[in-house]
């Protein structure tokens, strides 16, 4: 007797799933933005990396101001919008090798790597500080200031 079977599955659906499931461990649910935990595994390996590289980093800490006063006056749902604004801001004015997180509530964090000078740095904390210090134009037609 000859022949051979085969055995095929479709593990599309499975593979997607699992893709799902990776990113809610590491995202941030409601920004997209890295999550605490995913961030702070990042910043051992690139603190690891950089000292062996000899190369510079730096780590810049920001918060919305008067974030609490645009919950009670505007609501949760102006808050939630204000933030989401607030890390697309910061997402879309960092360097491609560069890493945002949401640490909580208005916490966020943007890790900055590779720096080859000082200036590099300040080049990107400057573009930073101008894109979200721009008043926010919510859904609801208040207009809320996120200065970090």
């Amino acid at each position: 007797m000859s022949g051979f079977y085969v055995m095929i599955w479709d593990i599309t659906q499975s593979r997607a799933r699992e893709i799902e499931l990776r990113s809610q461990v590491t995202q941030d649910a409601m920004t997209g933005l890295l999550n605490r935990a995913a961030f702070m595994d990042i910043l051992n390996d690139e603190i690891k990396h950089h000292y062996l590289k000899r190369q510079a980093l730096a780590l810049l800490f920001l918060d919305i101001d008067h974030f609490k006063q645009v919950n009670d006056t505007l609501g949760h749902a102006a808050g939630d919008e204000l933030i989401k604004i607030f890390a697309r801001r910061l997402r879309q004015n960092v360097r491609g090798t560069d890493h945002v997180a949401r640490l909580g509530g208005d916490e966020f964090v943007v890790l900055l790597v590779g720096l080859d000078a000082e200036r590099t740095a300040t080049a990107v904390v400057d573009k930073l500080m101008a894109a979200v210090c721009r008043d926010a134009e919510l859904a609801a037609s208040h207009t809320a200031s996120p200065p970090a």
